[in-house]
């Protein structure tokens, strides 16, 4: 049975078309900022795994970031003089057309199941990193042939 292999494989290669630069998978407490990456970032985060008869669902958290940029500007409106409000609309679009993705199921086998949800965060980690938590459930059939 390949699910999770295939899962993720799926992820990674939507993440990356829809312009994450960098694609990691493991826990959420080793997210990669340390190294020198290209933003957007994205790291998805396994959480559980449901079976059920001929399914089976997975269900993820896809985080979503980018570097925030500070100028020395003046605010003069309800703005801050940073791009906070740029990085979250950017990755929030980028992480929906995800979620739509397999939602219509352009994915093949691989379908979103339920509801999903998207957490905004900022000035997470250390590199005061800003964006979004997807949260989502796939669902692939299971071929019991192969046990």
């Amino acid at each position: 049975m390949n699910g999770f292999y295939d899962i993720t494989k799926s992820l990674y290669d939507i993440l990356i078309t829809k312009g994450f630069n960098v694609v990691t998978l493991g826990d959420n407490y080793k997210v990669d900022i340390e190294r020198q990456i290209l933003f957007p970032y994205a790291h998805i985060v396994p959480e559980t795994s449901l079976k059920r008869g001929n399914v089976t669902d997975y269900t993820f958290s896809v985080i979503g970031m980018d570097l925030v940029d500070f100028n020395k500007d003046e605010v003069t409106s309800y703005f801050t003089n940073d791009n906070m409000q740029d990085v979250l609309n950017d990755v929030h679009n980028r992480l929906s057309q995800v979620l739509e993705y397999y939602e219509r199921g352009a994915s093949g086998n691989i379908k979103a199941e339920g509801e999903s949800t998207l957490t905004a965060f900022t000035h997470r980690y250390e590199n005061l990193l800003t964006g979004w938590e997807l949260g989502i459930t796939l669902t692939i059939p299971t071929d019991g042939s192969k046990c």
